[in-house]
């Protein structure tokens, strides 16, 4: 069994911790051996190369209910990586918690894995399981954990159905307000583009250090608040 040190499930030591969300199987199963290969060839080297402490699920000696410690880790590490190989339904549950609460979260998954409608356009990091792909997702992951940590606006389906109920609800509020409604219409527009594009290139996305500059729709959306501000400032001075 694989272990780290997990006196602290809450990720408030100074050492920034990484949570593993991973499908685990039975112990001795294809999927352990798997998904354990991956952990031990990949995220472990790469983490304490960034001197991050790596917590995984079936790792926590801590005494208390695995599930808890599992969630709070999820919710209070800086940082979690979701293997979404085989797309276990744990894993999924896992990562609809952490979107939730909205941090830092990189995906991964075998070649050949069909994510699911929610996730499709998400970033996610394909890799092959052989040797040669040990080494290229190490070189793609640390880079995208550089990425995720300094990236302060995430973005995720969660969030995003949030963020539009909110524009939706500011629509109501200024309804009439052709200019408002036009500069929304441009942002669907614009939102829908990235899905597409997203979606065809995926991976190549995902390793550009320059995802975030131009497909970050918190952009967008400062845009829109800016607007409703200065309409506001101007209708108090008429």
């Amino acid at each position: 069994m694989i272990k780290e040190n997990t006196n602290n499930t809450q990720g408030t030591d100074k050492k920034k911790c990484c949570f593993i969300v991973t499908p685990l199987g039975e112990e001795k199963s294809e999927t352990r051996r798997r998904a354990d290969g991956v952990i031990e060839a990949v995220l472990r080297p790469v983490l304490k190369s960034l001197e991050i402490e790596m917590i995984t699920p079936h790792g926590i000696s801590s005494p208390g209910s695995i599930p808890l410690q599992v969630i709070q880790n999820i919710l209070n590490c800086e940082l979690v990586i979701a293997n979404l190989t085989e797309l276990n339904p744990n894993v999924m549950y896992e990562l609809a918690v952490r979107h939730a609460k909205g941090t830092p979260v990189i995906c991964i998954a075998e070649y050949g894995t069909k994510l699911p409608f929610d996730i499709s356009s998400e970033r996610t990091i394909f890799y092959n399981n052989d040797m040669f792909g040990v080494e290229i997702l190490k070189n793609e992951l640390k880079k995208m954990i550089e990425v995720a940590l300094k990236d302060k606006t995430q973005d995720n389906p969660i969030y995003r159905a949030d963020r539009e109920f909110k524009l939706r609800e500011a629509v109501i509020k200024k309804e009439g307000d052709s200019d408002f409604s036009y500069l929304l219409d441009k942002i669907d527009s614009l939102d829908n583009k990235v899905s597409l594009l997203t979606k065809k290139n995926n991976y190549r996305l995902w390793g550009s250090l320059d995802y975030n500059k131009y497909l970050n729709n918190d952009i967008a959306l400062q845009v829109v608040s800016d607007y409703l501000n200065n309409k506001e400032e101007n209708n108090k001075d008429k």
